[in-house]
């Protein structure tokens, strides 16, 4: 008989319950699983009654046949599921992990894999409700769900702004092309409480004097590294006038422009008093499934297209690539995507022919299976180390080159104890 039910979890040192959802799980090996469990601390009450919820961590116990349905990979907002196999397989494994599978277990596994998992899923868990709150708090005071997005770098940018939008000070945005500097300037305009918002690119002196005490204005100058040096004369007067909120923006570096004589000292330390870091696409691809999600809405409406839906492949597929053009990028990708749709889910087979060419060697992957059995850990610990070592440590473009997030890659190296260093990747001793 298998069993269905919500427990209650409790890390150590927390005086926080957590509930996870056990599914599939017969009585023999609910049992075996409290009994690898609570030694490592995590309490399981069996007593608890409750349906599985969608914001319950969840260990599925599969016990071999076809494969169940697996939630699709998510931002925060998704749950962690650890899945356990008691039929493991190579094929299982690759199934379950492109799903967005938090962790997968063949069973039996060592003493302590799978405290060591659930352990980490809770705390995943606890901070993305920590982080999805800060969002929601940061869109009430603010109104900044322009930009989409939990990652840490990007809660701080807009958290930075948000404290900055009602004052008169200028702001420095600093950020690469296609990270969205217009509609974070945007943004922190319709928090300030001004009337008009003026966006200009490369104004000459003559349009920034005729701006000078033009009160309840947001100026917003694009590419300010650009101007020339009448033009930056000019736009220092505006900053001596309170009248005129000015917002710059940049994916120059300024400092070097001043050093350089390129650019006014003095008028790089007036704009330099607030600065926010919008950070590349590429540095927060946890962000990736709900701008997806975002700007498929966004295209589905235009073109007259409900229900097309994207797939975990795709997804993968999304995080393995770099990202030169950013959100700008991912925006016009999806808008491509969901035009040409045959049907009703987005196509891996539809991405430019360039994005699946740099992905062809990862999917070709190819195992000589030997006869007398493989595990799957070491088939794992395998591929962290030599993809570590093929970037030189480097854990972002790791991450990216095995589809994964960073957050996820530091958890599989902590599961291996492994530490990466600009030379080499090794496996250290367990404290």
């Amino acid at each position: 008989m298998l069993a269905t039910g919500v427990l209650a979890a409790s890390l150590p040192n927390s005086r926080d319950t957590r509930r996870v959802t056990v599914t599939g799980a017969g009585s023999q090996l609910f049992a075996q699983l409290e009994q690898e469990l609570r030694p490592a601390g995590v309490e399981l009450d069996s007593a608890l009654n409750g349906e599985p919820g969608p914001d319950t961590v969840t260990l599925l116990v599969h016990n071999g046949g076809t494969l169940p349905a697996l939630p699709a990979a998510g931002g925060p907002q998704q749950a962690p599921l650890i899945f356990i196999d008691t039929a493991p397989s190579v094929d299982t494994a690759v199934q379950v992990m492109r799903s967005g599978a938090w962790d997968y277990i063949g069973w039996p596994a060592p003493f302590g894999r799978l405290a060591i998992a659930l352990k980490a899923a809770l705390r995943h868990h606890e901070n993305n409700a920590a982080t999805r709150q800060v969002r929601e708090t940061l869109n009430r005071r603010a109104g900044f769900e322009a930009l989409a997005g939990s990652s840490p770098s990007l809660l701080h940018a807009l958290d930075v702004a948000a404290r900055a939008a009602s004052s008169h000070s200028p702001i420095l945005i600093r950020g690469e092309a296609g990270t969205e500097k217009l509609t974070l300037a945007r943004a922190i305009h319709n928090a300030s409480g001004r009337e008009r918002f003026l966006a200009l690119e490369a104004p000459s002196s003559d349009e920034l004097d005729s701006l000078a005490s033009d009160r309840d204005l947001t100026l917003y100058i694009d590419e300010v590294a650009d101007l020339d040096a009448p033009a930056q004369g000019a736009l220092l007067r505006i900053l001596e006038d309170p009248s005129v909120r000015v917002i710059v923006a940049t994916g120059l570096n300024l400092a070097q422009a001043m050093d350089a004589r390129q650019f006014r000292r003095d008028l790089y330390f007036r704009l330099a008093a607030v600065q926010i870091e919008l950070p590349p696409l590429r540095d927060r691809l946890q962000d990736l499934p709900e701008l997806v999600s975002r700007f498929l809405t966004a295209s589905s409406e235009r073109h007259a297209k409900s229900g097309i839906t994207i797939g975990e492949p795709l997804l993968a597929r999304l995080r393995r690539w770099h990202w030169p053009g950013n959100v700008d990028e991912l925006e016009i990708l999806v808008e491509r995507l969901t035009v040409i749709a045959s049907g009703n889910q987005l196509s891996v087979e539809d991405l430019p022919e360039q994005m699946n060419q740099d992905a062809s060697a990862i999917e070709t992957l190819r195992l000589e299976l030997p006869a007398d059995g493989i595990s799957l850990e070491a088939v794992e610990r395998e591929l962290l180390m030599r993809s570590l070592e093929r970037f030189n440590g480097n854990q972002t473009r790791a991450a990216r080159y095995l589809g994964l997030t960073r957050k996820t890659l530091i958890y599989r190296m902590d599961k291996f104890n492994l530490r990466a260093t600009p030379r080499r990747t090794v496996a250290v001793a367990a404290e």
